[in-house]
């Protein structure tokens, strides 16, 4: 599964540095089913205080804001701990290593992508990508079952021949609405992140308008990615989008009745 993620990095930017001498921001491969598109994403600051004193003021900083359990002070974890939602435990594997193992040769496999054509490398990125699905699904039945083998031997480790596996304590789920009740607003202004689902859905409920919030975020960095993917699945982040929109359009219409 390692190697062949590395191989479809290597793939994708192969293909990426292709299309960006063609000069499109999009390509589809149509009998491929394979779609590549460069994305900008906006990282805003996260210490606006200017945008924090707008959300206190329409009384939505609980809604809008989030915050993760190791991001609380230990006294902090200590009055909230009753009112978090536990996590399930997960599998770490570490593998074996050999000194004698000879390391894949992914400088070999750069220059056999110099020598071969988009169309090949794409073939091979699908190829690489069905088989790492299939890899993928069998390695989550096996991680349940080595979970569930821990939990009933009551062992949080267990020394294999190919390597180890460890049972690691999930962080608990926390609500930020908790946070803010029983903590105050401290944290989740001084260690907390903007939720902009939350945002959009409450600008839609008329708490105020994104426009507003938009000027008042101040952009740290535009980041640019290149995503190679299957059309089906592009199709469904489509879909997936629309959905909201549409939910967001219908709370915007029940906020003015």
């Amino acid at each position: 599964m390692v190697k062949l993620k590395k191989c479809m990095d290597l793939l994708r930017v192969s293909i990426g540095e292709d299309q960006i001498k063609r000069g499109l921001r999009r390509m589809e491969w149509t009998e491929l089913g394979i779609v590549g598109s460069f994305n900008s994403m906006n990282v805003y600051e996260k210490h606006n205080m200017e945008l924090m004193e707008c959300f206190d003021n329409h009384g939505v900083i609980g809604q809008v804001m989030n915050i993760k359990w190791r991001e609380l002070l230990s006294h902090e974890q200590v009055l909230i701990s009753g009112l978090c939602k536990p996590k399930e435990p997960y599998i770490r594997f570490t593998p074996k290593r050999n000194r004698n193992e000879s390391a894949y040769d992914f400088d070999g496999y750069q220059l056999k992508l110099v020598n071969q054509s988009i169309h090949s490398q794409l073939i091979e990125w699908k190829s690489n990508k069905w088989l790492y699905n299939r890899l993928f699904d069998s390695w989550v039945i096996i991680r349940k079952r080595a979970l569930q083998g821990l939990l009933e031997q009551k062992k949080r480790k267990e020394i294999l021949p190919v390597g180890s596996i460890s049972l690691i304590q999930s962080d608990p789920e926390i609500s930020s609405l908790h946070v803010q009740k029983y903590l105050g607003n401290e944290p989740l202004i001084s260690r907390g992140g903007v939720d902009m689902s939350k945002v959009k859905e409450y600008a839609a409920r008329g708490f105020f308008s994104l426009p507003e919030i938009q000027q008042i975020q101040k952009i740290s960095d535009v980041r640019s990615a290149y995503t190679l993917m299957e059309l089906t699945r592009e199709r469904r982040l489509a879909t997936q989008i629309n959905q909201k929109q549409f939910l967001y359009a219908r709370l915007s219409r029940e906020s003015q009745i």
